[in-house]
């Protein structure tokens, strides 16, 4: 019986042995498995790595063109501002041009006609055909010659 008993002993020593190499290629496989995921986490943290140098060169890039354009609009709005005090400027001469022309001519009548009486001047008529007429009077005329209209000075 002591046979039986060791041989019991062999054959449990075996499946034991058996179960210790099954054991140990399992172990292996998830090794491997493991492995195989480590290598994948030391890709996808790699890629990630060069994906935020990128992404910190790419924001240090567009950081340097937000300045350069905020300089440029900063400039382009200190043209405008010129361009607009010249325009405001432009518009003004015509009216201060006139303005100069008018009292230079009100300065040659008082030269040209001293001992006028300006009491005749009235600002709702002018000078039609060498008579002083209505501004209506000089509408109906212009209508009646086809709607031109003569700025000419008769001297």
């Amino acid at each position: 019986m002591d046979g039986d008993k060791e041989f019991g002993h062999y054959k449990d020593a075996l499946k034991e042995n058996d179960d210790l190499a099954g054991e140990v290629k399992r172990s292996a496989r998830e090794r491997e498995t493991l492995d195989v995921t480590m290598a994948e986490f030391a890709r996808v943290i790699a890629n990630l790595q060069a994906q935020l140098r990128d992404s910190e060169l790419t924001t240090s890039n567009l950081q340097a063109k937000l300045k350069k354009f905020e300089l440029e609009v900063a400039r382009e709005k200190e043209a405008n501002k010129e361009l607009n005090d010249e325009l405001i400027m432009f518009k003004k001469e015509p009216v201060q041009q006139h303005e100069k022309g008018f009292f230079k001519v009100v300065r040659y009548e008082g030269l040209f006609s001293k001992g006028l009486d300006l009491n005749l001047f009235d600002l709702f008529k002018d000078v039609k055909d060498g008579k002083l007429l209505d501004e209506d009077e000089i509408t109906a005329i212009e209508e009646s010659n086809g709607g031109e209209e003569d700025d000419r000075v008769d001297v």
